[in-house]
């Protein structure tokens, strides 16, 4: 037993060493898993961004699909209110106002386009305004079309994954 003594003595400047030397570990570990749960937090956070973006992309992509495949030129309620829910949710989503302000363009576009198919199958319209109506509606679906490749570039800098 003395013997055993004597060997911890010897070690007693070791122990106390690696003692003294464990509370600062613990807390550099400690200070370590905080920082890692902080970036995830982060990175969550910004994939949540991301996919309440990418549904108001979505919704437009929608919108112009209906208001260029629908044979009447109407587009759905849903997709309509979609696309009016993204607009509202766009200011709080977004940096800046071009995005909102766009999905309002698009919105807005997309109700004058169905006044005017309105105004074609309107049986009381005259000629002259159903031409009107013809070269608006016209107008709007050329508009349509060039929105895919407009929306994706306006949208690229938001939907990069990092």
């Amino acid at each position: 037993m003395s013997n055993f003594l004597q060997c911890v003595a010897a070690y007693k400047p070791l122990v106390d060493f690696f003692q003294a030397l464990l509370t600062p570990v613990i807390a550099i570990v400690v200070a370590w898993i905080a920082w890692r749960q902080h970036l995830t937090s982060r990175r969550q956070l910004q994939l949540a961004r991301y996919e309440r973006q990418f549904a108001a992309y979505k919704a437009l992509m929608n919108f112009l699909a209906e208001c260029l495949n629908t044979a009447d030129g109407t587009v759905s309620i849903i997709a309509n209110n979609n696309l009016h829910d993204a607009w509202s949710e766009s200011h709080f989503i977004f940096d800046g106002d071009d995005i909102p302000k766009y999905l309002l363009e698009v919105w807005k576009s997309g109700l004058h386009y169905g006044n005017a198919q309105r105004r074609l199958r309107n049986p009381n319209v005259g000629p002259d305004e159903k031409n009107q109506a013809q070269k608006q509606a016209t107008e709007l679906e050329q508009y349509f079309d060039k929105q895919h490749t407009e929306a994706r570039e306006k949208f690229r800098q938001y939907l990069q994954l990092q």
